[in-house]
């Protein structure tokens, strides 16, 4: 499923992983990158967002693609459930299938997500 966010959403989604015991959301896009203090209140942790090396804008919209339960499954998280312009590929296996080639595994770290305290 792709769908539209704002980065106003996309910061809601990033500061529900406090939101129950277990943090539960976790991204994975290379040139996404966030940082978080653990220090700060639950609903303020996130201190920045990047994409591609440039501030993601509260305003400005982007194009977000999850699995089907993900979109559908509002005990994950309510934010995807808020998306718009929603489109739906294939099957999520399918996708799976084609991510993981030989060329997806590395060994080093990419520091995208960083814990400040």
């Amino acid at each position: 499923m792709t769908l539209t966010l704002t980065g106003a959403r996309i910061k809601a989604l990033l500061e529900q992983q406090w939101s129950k015991p277990e943090p539960n959301i976790c991204i994975h896009q290379r040139n996404f990158c966030y940082a978080w203090d653990a220090a700060r209140p639950a609903g303020d942790r996130v201190l920045e967002i990047t994409l591609d090396g440039r501030a993601i804008e509260p305003d400005a919209r982007y194009r977000v693609t999850v699995n089907g339960f993900l979109a559908a499954a509002a005990t994950v998280s309510t934010v995807f459930a808020e998306g718009t312009e929603r489109q739906t590929g294939g099957a999520d296996i399918d996708a799976l299938a084609a991510y993981l080639t030989p060329q997806s595994f590395g060994t080093r770290a990419l520091d995208r997500i960083r814990r400040v305290n």
